[in-house]
């Protein structure tokens, strides 16, 4: 049995799971560059919807001011990297 839809935001991902001929994405907000840049370069002919995942320990607007959020980013920064160097998938358009 599916959860219940309660608010706009899992109204929206609803749709978008529903959506014929493509894939739904939802990754943490630090990992979601990295899962955007990497998943159509994996599946070049699949749709894919995207939708960072609620992390309530991270705030974009102040990530440098908590210790978990600054790991988190740097670790990131790193994995960009990496992916670029090893599989060419770069990290901006």
């Amino acid at each position: 049995m599916l959860p219940k839809v309660r608010t706009t935001k899992q109204r929206m991902h609803a749709s978008w799971c529903s959506r014929p001929g493509g894939t739904f994405l939802s990754s943490s907000p630090t990992c979601f560059t990295r899962a955007v840049r990497t998943f159509p370069t994996l599946l070049p002919d699949t749709t894919i919807y995207v939708s960072p995942a609620p992390d309530p320990r991270y705030d974009a607007g102040r990530w440098w001011q908590y210790e978990h959020s600054l790991v988190a980013a740097f670790n990131e920064l790193i994995k960009l990297g990496f992916y670029w160097a090893r599989y060419g998938i770069a990290p901006v358009g």
